[in-house]
């Protein structure tokens, strides 16, 4: 592939881009670099080599989107270090109107990094046991000399490996290791998606590694249905609630419901209030002018066992452009219910997201 260098002027930043995807592997060519800028960038060229067989907020990188560089489909993608030991301090998700993101920040200096396509199931480095990453599509990124084991036995980065986002694209975010130097990170996709990375030194800032993932557009997700109600008779004994969480994009706002081993039964149709509560009675207030019910047929966050498999929120108060509420409305003998407050009526797109052996995510888009 032509991997493509561009230097990023008039706010403080030099950066190399390099773009790639899941096309088949393309014979390496030689970097170009841009046109002359008025900050000098200090780098090592990028090459492409023959492939080897908490609701997360936004990024909020400093980065106008026209000079960002394109996406291309070409893997691997190689780049040299900078340093001989890059430590990391920091990782990071964002969502965009077009792509998502994962970035890496490191002390002082970029590690040799190698991103490419991967296919399950994947194990630890040092340990061998599994990983699970959801997805249906899955990007290895191998960093040697960046790591988060500092010389002296420490770690110079506390933070999650282990991310969840739930965004257009980017389903998640997994360390597969980090041994003797060299980590190895898991990026499980909702689909086959071009990827951008550029490498970013800030004038006095940290080091990153940007990884842009093209998102779907609109299209590739399925249209919105305004007909209800809408029905998915999964019809499991029980599905086990594990995580819940909402999400805003340019034309809709996004609920997602996890669960650790299978799909309930689904139904969404329109609701009007007043709402109670399933098992109480007690009156349920939602906020918003045209309202959504959820009815969730073997999904519950009870366990057998009498204890809960999701302790999250069960009130949310987003104020989206379309959704400003999503309350609970009972979970009773594997039968529970939420109700979505919504600005005024709306369209839904129902989407159910399985990667192998990763969890099962419901999506629910309601058209903003």
């Amino acid at each position: 592939m032509r991997s493509h260098l561009h230097r990023l002027t008039g706010i403080g930043l030099a950066a190399i881009i390099m773009a790639g995807c899941f096309g088949g592997p393309a014979a390496s060519s030689p970097t170009e670099p841009s046109a002359t800028a008025s900050t000098p960038a200090s780098s090592v060229p990028a090459s492409s080599t023959p492939g080897e067989t908490p609701s997360a907020a936004p990024s909020v990188e400093p980065l106008p989107s026209d000079e960002l560089g394109t996406f291309s489909c070409d893997l691997p993608i190689v780049d040299d270090a900078t340093v001989a030991r890059a430590q990391i301090v920091d990782v990071r998700v964002g969502s965009h109107a077009d792509y998502d993101r994962v970035v890496f920040e490191f002390a002082d200096g970029l590690p040799e990094f190698t991103l490419d396509r991967a296919e399950p199931p994947f194990t630890q480095d040092a340990s061998g046991l599994p990983i699970d990453v959801a997805g249906t599509s899955f990007l290895r990124l191998v960093m040697r000399g960046g790591t988060k084991q500092t010389e002296d036995g420490t770690s110079s980065y506390d933070g999650p490996t282990n991310f969840d986002p739930g965004f257009a694209m980017l389903a998640d975010l997994v360390e597969g290791g980090d041994f003797e130097a060299q980590s190895t990170w898991y990026i499980g996709l909702n689909g086959p998606a071009c990827v951008r990375v550029m490498r970013l030194v800030g004038e006095g800032g940290s080091p990153r590694l940007v990884i842009d993932v093209e998102a779907i557009p609109s299209a590739g997700l399925g249209a919105f249905d305004c007909d209800e109600p809408t029905v998915e008779d999964n019809a499991p004994a029980r599905a086990q609630l594990t995580d819940v969480r909402v999400g805003t994009h340019s034309d809709y706002d996004r609920v997602v419901f996890e669960f650790s081993n299978a799909f309930p039964e689904v139904s969404i149709e329109q609701a009007a209030p007043p709402f109670r509560h399933d098992v109480t009675g007690d009156p349920i207030a939602v906020e918003g002018t045209s309202f959504l019910r959820l009815t969730l047929a073997g999904g519950t966050k009870e366990t057998e066992e009498h204890t809960s498999s999701y302790d999250g929120p069960t009130d949310f108060d987003p104020g989206f452009p379309m959704l400003v509420d999503l309350v609970e409305g009972g979970d009773f003998e594997a039968h529970s219910t939420w109700y979505l407050g919504l600005t005024s009526e709306s369209c839904v797109r129902v989407m159910q997201l399985m990667g192998e052996g990763g969890p099962a995510r419901l999506v629910i888009d309601v058209e903003s």
